[in-house]
């Protein structure tokens, strides 16, 4: 139930009017009511219901028996959160009233709740194992993982969003300083996930490190991401695009805008054709986010330096379609010391949102 509303709230009797039904969804903003009997579902009244019946002809002071949905799809209490999301699917109905083994009313559940409550068996790769040179001497004593905003390891912001998204399954791949970094995170539990570390016993570049996930029992399509982004992504979304798209790849992507400060000029053969004063360009630019489908691992090679463009130039060399996923969301790579106390800022004065 939306705790936005109390339930009572939008619990009615056999001797409501639709004239009080209507106040009663405008006060509220609902679209459902339900009706009770001593604690028994006796049906439930959609604001379609009373729109049907006022253009049949019924008044506004008749009683809602002339309109109540009497037999309405319902769900028990015995039911797992996925089996009745599967009920609405196949129904087609958004919400479901919940009844015990005697008919009565226990709760109500809505379609985005019951997916945002559901835990995903997807998974999540933080890449973690990078040296951090630009953000010397910052890195010198401590990885860039653990640095910190807003109070927090940015490594742990990322997680605890990711975990927001209902993903409890994590891979961090960990080199420079790993010790640092499993000591703060241990096994997860604490954030309420599960984390398994994946050793890059050299530098394996931007993707190589995915190559150690041959070891585990990969089935569903997983979330990479480098650890030194901050973002408001809806992670779920974006498994959502990817498992429509069938694509074994999709990029995310972020569009970057650049002022030139200067008057551009178009030169061919020595001559010039024209000049563009102080021109700006939008570009589509690498947000470091991607997911992946599990048969993607066997193309990364194992124990080697591997970069994400190569496997995407690989990819598009071989026909393979990739996917994209742009991000309008809150989005920052802390690649460098002025994005480092940009992010600070943003968490200062409540930007990131």
């Amino acid at each position: 139930m939306d705790h936005n509303v109390n339930i009572k709230d939008i619990i009615i009797n056999k001797e409501y009017t639709l004239l009080e039904c209507y106040r009663l969804l405008n006060d509220t903003g609902e679209r459902i009511l339900v009706c009770l009997e001593d604690g028994r579902l006796m049906g439930i009244i959609m604001d379609s219901d009373l729109r049907r019946g006022i253009l049949s002809g019924i008044k506004l002071e008749d009683k809602i028996a002339t309109v109540i949905n009497p037999h309405p799809v319902v769900a028990t209490s015995d039911m797992s959160k996925n089996a009745i999301l599967a009920l609405m699917k196949e129904k087609s109905v958004d919400p479901v009233p919940v009844v015990d083994k005697e008919g009565n009313f226990v709760d109500l559940y809505r379609m985005n709740e019951l997916l945002r409550s559901i835990d995903l068996p997807n998974s999540a790769v933080i890449m973690a194992g990078g040296l951090g040179r630009r953000l010397m001497p910052l890195t010198k004593d401590m990885p860039k993982p653990l640095l910190r905003i807003g109070g927090k390891p940015i490594i742990e912001h990322v997680i605890r969003h990711i975990a927001d998204c209902r993903i409890e399954s994590f891979y961090i791949t960990v080199n420079y300083k790993s010790d640092m970094i499993k000591k703060y995170l241990k096994d997860g539990q604490h954030l309420g996930v599960k984390i398994t570390y994946l050793e890059e016993k050299k530098q394996l570049g931007t993707i190589g490190a995915i190559s150690l996930l041959k070891n585990h029992a990969i089935e569903f399509p997983f979330i990479v991401m480098n650890g030194d982004i901050l973002t408001r992504v809806n992670f779920r979304n974006l498994l959502e695009e990817h498992k429509s798209s069938g694509n074994p790849l999709t990029v995310c992507l972020r569009m970057y805008h650049y002022d030139v400060p200067y008057g551009v000029v178009d030169v061919h053969d020595g001559k010039v054709m024209g000049v563009s004063e102080k021109p700006e360009y939008d570009f589509f630019i690498n947000a470091g986010i991607y997911c992946m489908s599990p048969e993607l691992i066997e193309f990364i090679p194992s124990d080697s330096y591997y970069d994400i463009d190569m496997l995407i130039n690989s990819f598009l060399s071989k026909g393979i379609t990739i996917g994209t996923f742009p991000i309008d969301e809150y989005w920052r790579d802390i690649g460098n010391i002025k994005d480092f106390y940009g992010a600070k800022s943003d968490f200062q004065n409540g930007n990131i949102v």
